[in-house]
């Protein structure tokens, strides 16, 4: 196993206002992309490879399995994360058993950020926490 970096993290989201996440991104030092829109993540998902793709739950319309049958179905072996303006447990629990990695808030905080990008991470069995 070993401890290699993450090197790419692709954002999916249609609203700027969240954007402010890209300081977080790069203040923990992660490569980051971003998509407005599922077929454009999917245009940037098929030009490189990404190590974790973060996604805006209302882009999916309530179709994460697709999304991940999609990134199977391309050998993207991305780890996701569902980004929710209205997360509770049970959505949660429905995107776990479709094999999301955690479900997050759209207004999470820093710290909040950092343990799903960890959680990510650890699931992936390759990749150290970021720092």
């Amino acid at each position: 196993m070993g401890n290699k970096r993450l090197s790419a993290l692709l954002v999916v989201d249609d609203y700027p206002t969240y954007r402010g996440m890209s300081d977080v991104i790069r203040h923990l030092g992660l490569k980051a992309q971003w998509a407005t829109s599922w077929e454009g993540a999917q245009a940037q998902l098929g030009s490189e490879p990404f190590d974790i793709v973060m996604l805006d739950e209302e882009l999916l319309d309530g179709r994460p399995k697709s999304c991940l049958e999609w990134l199977r179905d391309h050998q993207r072996p991305a780890q996701v994360i569902v980004m929710s303006d209205m997360p509770n447990l049970r959505t949660w629990v429905d995107y776990l058993n479709v094999g999301v990695v955690d479900l997050i808030s759209k207004s999470a905080s820093p710290g909040e950020i950092k343990h799903a990008l960890d959680l990510a991470m650890y699931s992936n069995g390759s990749l150290q926490a970021v720092q």
